[in-house]
């Protein structure tokens, strides 16, 4: 029996949804739940494409701006192996959401943290 990585994937931009689209087809990895934050007026569509995705392959979603207590909750019972982010996300995220997944959450950045962090 093969054990699968359950993640949950937080962000957006055009990076998440090509990670999106190669973790489906990934054997090993079960999808929980994604959080989708739409960023700035050009990057929405990828937002949008997200939730396309997550559709059609029956994941469960939000589009949001911020993750907030209610949202913590729920991603505590899904009992996340991994918390996976990709691309923009615009807020803080607590130490009480990072610190959610067994093996913790995996942040990608496109340029050399701490120099180029933004928000």
């Amino acid at each position: 029996m093969k054990i699968k990585l359950n993640v949950v994937l937080v962000g957006g931009t055009k990076r998440a949804v090509a990670t999106l689209k190669n973790l489906i087809l990934r054997e090993d990895i079960e999808i929980l739940f994604g959080i989708y934050m739409p960023g700035y007026e050009d990057e929405n569509k990828y937002a949008d494409e997200l939730a396309e995705i997550s559709a059609e392959k029956s994941i469960k979603y939000k589009i949001c701006d911020k993750i907030n207590q209610d949202d913590i909750q729920s991603i505590e019972s899904l009992r996340p192996d991994v918390i996976l982010g990709i691309g923009v996300w615009r807020s803080m995220l607590s130490s009480e959401f990072i610190n959610i997944p067994q093996y913790g959450y995996l942040g990608l950045h496109g340029t050399a943290l701490p120099e180029y962090r933004g928000f």
